[in-house]
């Protein structure tokens, strides 16, 4: 007897995610991954360091293409209800409200697609910058800057 296969009994082996960011939305992605670059410390401990992480490492900035994170876990299989978390940093492009984020799950004999909408909300901060002049003549008239801050949550 032959009974259908769910994608809850389903065992993806050897797969990877990739996350296409909406170009038009964002000035930039981060994959938040640093080489440790201390002059001070040993650079043998700092080698090793480097190395150690490398080999933990699972997200990557894709080197073929634009605002493209790549997530390629270390453990390899995905069974049934597992997950797996990752973290990346995106810069959102002035007055944007959501970001669009085309996904691929890839792997030998599987793939799937999608869409995320991500929901851009700024908050903002009121700060005051009082600059002292020298001479009358050099006073000028109250200006408003916006700029980002970028605050991780």
């Amino acid at each position: 007897m032959i009974f259908p296969v769910s994608y809850e009994d389903t065992v993806i082996e050897d797969y990877k995610l990739e996350l296409i960011f909406d170009a038009d939305s964002i000035l930039a992605i981060d994959d938040k991954f640093h080489y440790v670059n201390n002059v001070f410390m040993n650079q043998a401990a700092v080698a090793q360091i480097n190395a150690s992480n490398e080999a933990k490492r699972e997200v990557f900035e894709s080197s073929e293409y634009r605002n493209v994170i790549i997530f390629k876990p270390i453990e390899k299989n995905l069974v049934q209800t597992d997950h797996r978390t990752f973290s990346v940093g995106v810069k959102p492009k002035d007055g944007v409200s959501e970001i669009k984020i085309s996904w691929v799950v890839k792997s030998h004999d599987y793939q799937k697609t999608g869409t995320l909408l991500l929901k851009v909300n700024p908050l903002y901060e009121d700060k005051k910058v009082n600059i002292e002049v020298e001479n009358e003549s050099e006073l000028k008239e109250p200006e408003v800057v916006i700029e980002p801050k970028i605050v991780e949550e």
